[in-house]
């Protein structure tokens, strides 16, 4: 959840005024202003976080991973080339 949040700050710093207070991950994840690339990531990182909260998941080390790895491909340039 934490590494979500930070990537909602990730999209807020980099594309101030776009993010909302009152969007849903699903509505950040579609947001024309971020890359596709972006978008996708992100979308990766909200659904582990959607499953968790919401669907009752247990997460383990191999979500976390997995969160980790999305969120570090998330911080590039490249990530963020254009919309």
């Amino acid at each position: 959840h934490l590494l979500l949040l930070v990537s909602i700050q990730e999209i807020s710093d980099r594309r101030p005024g776009q993010v909302a207070p009152a969007l849903t991950s699903r509505e950040i994840s579609t947001l024309g202003e971020i890359s596709p690339m972006a978008r996708g990531i992100f979308g990766e990182i909200a659904l582990v976080v959607e499953r968790s909260m919401f669907g009752g998941r247990a997460l383990g080390a191999d979500e976390f991973a997995r969160c980790r790895a999305a969120f570090e491909r998330f911080t590039i340039p490249e990530a963020w080339g254009t919309a």
